[in-house]
C-alpha cells in the first residue's frame, strides 16, 4: 500500500517495492496521481509498497544524475538493509521516474544491482522506462 515520502520502514511482508522519482524542479507530490493508480489497482493485501523522496526536491536535482543518486540510496540502502534481516524474502523492484527522475533510478538501480549482487540472498527484478521531457 502507498506510503507518504520519507517513510522510516519498508513493511516487514513487502515482496515488491516501487521505487518513483520526480523530475527537475519537482517533488515527490507530482508523483501522487502514479501513486493513486497503483492503490486502486492493488489488492488490498498485496504486498507492494510504494517508495519515493523528498531528498532531491526542488533545486537538489541540479546537482547532476550521480549526485542525486546517491542521495537515494543513501536513505533506500537502510530501509533494504533492516527488510533483510527482519525477512529474507526475494524482493521484486520497479522504477518510474519522471523526465530527469528517469535518468537519477537508471544510475540508482547500477547502485541496488551492485548491492545486491554482492548479497546473496536477495534477488531482484527490475524494469526502468525513462522518458524525456518535450520544451521549446
Amino acid at each position: 500500500m502507498p506510503t507518504s515520502p520519507g517513510d522510516a520502514k519498508l513493511p516487514v511482508n513487502a515482496e515488491y517495492l516501487v521505487v518513483l522519482c520526480h523530475g527537475i524542479d519537482g517533488d515527490p507530490s507530482n508523483l501522487g496521481a502514479i501513486k493513486r493508480a497503483f492503490s486502486s489497482m492493488l489488492d488490498p493485501n498485496a504486498m507492494v509498497h510504494v517508495w519515493d523522496s523528498a531528498a532531491n526536491c526542488g533545486g537538489r536535482m541540479k546537482d547532476g544524475v550521480g549526485v542525486c543518486a546517491e542521495r537515494l540510496w543513501s536513505e533506500l540502502q537502510p530501509l533494504l538493509k533492516e527488510k533483510l534481516v527482519a525477512h529474507s524474502r526475494i524482493i521484486r523492484v520497479s522504477f518510474a521516474g519522471h523526465s530527469l527522475g528517469g535518468l537519477i533510478l537508471r544510475a540508482l538501480a547500477t547502485r541496488l544491482f551492485v548491492w545486491c549482487t554482492e548479497s546473496t540472498v536477495w534477488q531482484t527484478d527490475s524494469h526502468s522506462t525513462s522518458t524525456s521531457a518535450l520544451r521549446c
